[in-house]
């Protein structure tokens, strides 16, 4: 269905669905991959990514919905519909707590209680701000991360947002999703990394100011001082290059020191979310001494202390992870900072 995708006038689509997402589509996730079938042949079909996520308040259970497609000649048919709620009772029956996705599309999500929520940071650099990062010289900076894959394993299970990996996926994910991996040690310890794609540091972790220096190091690597600002921009965008790197939208380390600095940055939505198991939720977030909740007729009713609201499922999703606040109730709990990095999306 990938490949039914091609543009005219571009090179063809490569059915890549396989090497991009292959923890996904493999024999130990196959009672995660749920599809409808016509005469022996996948027509609609979406699949499901469990795996665990650390919030400002805890864990939780969740399920990246990937590549939810109906093949062009099935559709209208209610064959996407069908399938997608399919995956909620299994995402459900599995004990996920919410489920996350990304897409272009979120009125068609809204019908079914998705919602856009939780909050990241994209900061952008250019040759005017970027020397006030620290400087990098006298570091030990290089692309040996292979070598230091468990180090860096342990540095990403360490941030206080994300998902937990094994060295195993880590490693895979790495390859199939990145350019460039860039380490900054010291002896034989890896103080900092980070994840290039084009011209953005999508991931990155370790001590904030020598991450920090590493990015003004990626910088010089990715500029090319010689390019003349005379020439005309490409189509959208410039003569010269831009770096964006995504953060969580937190007011702790390497976001905090960029903040501080007065980078600017753009605040998005991680993607959108279904809380699949509320009260799962609350029980999850250690909050069910704070929280009442219960269904009604066109949503959820939920009370705190002398306060009470009654939402609808998207609303619901909106007062958990914002970064809307909501009627400033319980503003001392909620929202839950939640956030994503694009190593564990699907």
């Amino acid at each position: 269905m990938r490949i039914l995708r091609q543009v005219p006038g571009q090179p063809p689509t490569l059915p890549t669905i396989g090497f991009d997402w292959s923890h996904v589509y493999t024999h130990a996730n196959r009672n995660n991959i749920r599809i409808i079938k016509d005469r022996g042949k996948p027509v609609s079909s979406v699949a499901i990514w469990p795996h665990t996520i650390k919030t400002s308040r805890g864990d939780l259970s969740i399920g990246g919905i990937n590549c939810f497609a109906t093949h062009p000649d099935y559709r209208g048919r209610g064959l996407g519909e069908s399938v997608l709620l399919d995956a909620h009772s299994k995402m459900l029956s599995n004990g996920h707590h919410i489920a996350l996705l990304g897409t272009g599309i979120p009125d068609y999500y809204r019908k079914y209680g998705w919602e856009y929520a939780a909050s990241s940071n994209s900061f952008e650099f250019d040759r005017g701000n970027i020397a006030l990062l620290p400087d990098p010289s006298g570091l030990d900076i290089h692309e040996d991360w292979r070598t230091y894959c468990t180090q860096i394993t342990d540095i990403h299970n360490k941030k206080p947002l994300g998902a937990y990996r094994t060295v195993d996926f880590f490693n895979m994910i790495s390859i199939r999703k990145f350019d460039n991996i860039f380490v900054c040690q010291s002896s034989d310890e890896i103080l900092a990394y980070a994840c290039v794609r084009d011209n953005s540091i999508l991931e990155h972790g370790g001590d904030p100011p020598t991450t920090a220096a590493l990015f003004r190091h990626i910088f010089s690597l990715l500029d090319d001082p010689n390019t003349p600002t005379s020439l005309s921009p490409t189509k959208g965008g410039r003569s010269t290059i831009t770096m964006t790197i995504e953060t969580p939208h937190t007011d702790s380390g390497i976001t905090n020191i960029l903040n501080n600095i007065g980078i600017p940055a753009q605040i998005d939505y991680v993607g959108m979310i279904l809380i699949l198991d509320p009260q799962g939720l609350i029980n999850a977030l250690d909050l069910q001494d704070e929280f009442k909740l219960f269904k009604t007729e066109n949503g959820w009713h939920i009370s705190h202390r002398d306060q009470s609201l009654n939402l609808t499922q998207c609303e619901l999703t909106k007062l958990f992870f914002g970064p809307e606040r909501w009627s400033n109730f319980a503003p001392n709990l909620l929202p839950i900072n939640l956030f994503q990095w694009v190593g564990d999306k699907v």
